[in-house]
């Protein structure tokens, strides 16, 4: 087995944070659960730093990467990636499908599920075009973390995405454009 580059995980880490979550060190280090302060943060991203094995896996999260990204970079992982962006998806669907809920056995409340089937059949389209052209972009898309409702974050990147995708009720992050 290859020994890791520690070197670049911590330029891989600062990638993370600057390019594909917009975040500066201190917002990083509040978003660390529990948080550091924010020189932590810059001794992880100094190529003869510390690495934090121990939060890989949360400064992924954060910053919409894998810790194999972190880990090994690009040419590494990326069927994982699209695998992982996938399961996702497929996991916001299904959660899409569960609100919707039975209505009452009137005229009125068919026309409303009708509308709701016909709004998430939009919603469905939009999802698979836009993992579509993300796929054919390539891994390089992947910008922003995974919102609190588990909306993967290259949704909200992809140019022409609605409202709903881009500011989803009750969950806008104030540091997006």
């Amino acid at each position: 087995m290859a020994e890791l580059d520690r070197a670049a995980i911590s330029l891989r880490i600062a990638e993370a944070r600057k390019q594909r979550a917009g975040l500066t060190q201190p917002e990083l280090a509040e978003l660390l659960e529990p948080p550091v302060h924010w020189r932590t943060v810059q001794e992880w991203e100094a190529p003869n730093g510390t690495v934090p094995w121990d939060r890989l896996d949360q400064i992924g999260r954060i910053t919409g990467v894998t810790k194999e990204w972190l880990l090994h970079g690009e040419a590494q992982v990326a069927a994982g990636v699209f695998e992982e962006r996938l399961e996702r998806i497929e996991r916001v669907l299904e959660e899409l499908v569960a609100r919707l809920e039975p209505p009452a056995q009137t005229d009125q409340a068919e026309i409303d599920l009708d509308e709701k089937l016909s709004d998430l059949d939009e919603k469905v389209i939009w999802i698979a075009d836009a993992w579509a052209d993300w796929v054919t972009a390539g891994i390089s898309q992947l910008v922003r973390a995974t919102d609190a409702e588990g909306v993967p974050g290259f949704l909200e990147a992809a140019p022409g995405a609605p409202d709903w995708v881009r500011h989803p009720a009750g969950s806008r992050d104030e540091r997006s454009p």
